[in-house]
């Protein structure tokens, strides 16, 4: 599959007004998102996400239109910025995003908390040298704050090597996490 975006539609029960300004709050406060441009008048929101393990980085173009007083219907698309999505392996953080982008608009007009998640604190680079260098001592995996499985891999050479080759091809594939949850994504 190659192609150059993912869209996404969804219906929700409250002004463009309100969906622009709670679109414009949670992106402000999710780590990796920026602001590009916005225009109330049109209900255009452009937003673009910094480059990780998985992607250059996305061009998200948001689209309001008010289908009813109290009900706007929400256009999202997100372009990789190479315009290149490979096979499917590329999509999956833009489809977390912008899956994660809606979840925490729905959360903040419903005046609950959002979730900031985006990367991990911790830089890719430094962890995947310390997993070539030292995953079978589970050096990488204290690194990220997961020491009790730093221990197992202590005690058992990197899972008797399996473990360290499985953390290795989820780091370079962008799936591996912190202890918060966070992927390791961040050069």
């Amino acid at each position: 599959m190659l192609g150059s975006s993912d869209s996404t539609t969804a219906t929700l029960p409250f002004s463009k007004a309100e969906i622009f300004k709670a679109i414009l709050s949670v992106a402000e406060k999710m780590k990796g998102f920026k602001i590009k441009d916005s225009d109330g008048m049109l209900g255009r929101i452009n937003l673009t996400t910094s480059a990780s393990a998985t992607s250059w980085g996305e061009s998200i173009p948001i689209q309001l239109n008010e289908k009813d007083e109290n009900k706007t219907e929400i256009s999202i698309v997100s372009k990789s910025k190479t315009g290149v999505l490979a096979g499917g392996a590329l999509t999956k953080k833009n489809e977390q995003n912008v899956e994660l982008l809606l979840s925490n608009v729905s959360k903040f007009l419903q005046g609950k908390e959002i979730v900031v998640k985006g990367g991990s604190e911790k830089g890719l680079t430094i962890t995947l040298l310390i997993a070539i260098f030292f995953g079978w001592l589970g050096l990488h995996r204290f690194y990220v704050g997961k020491w009790k499985t730093g221990l197992l891999y202590m005690f058992t050479l990197g899972g008797l090597g399996i473990g360290v080759v499985v953390d290795l091809v989820r780091l370079i594939m962008g799936n591996f996490t912190d202890k918060e949850d966070n992927y390791v994504s961040n050069w």
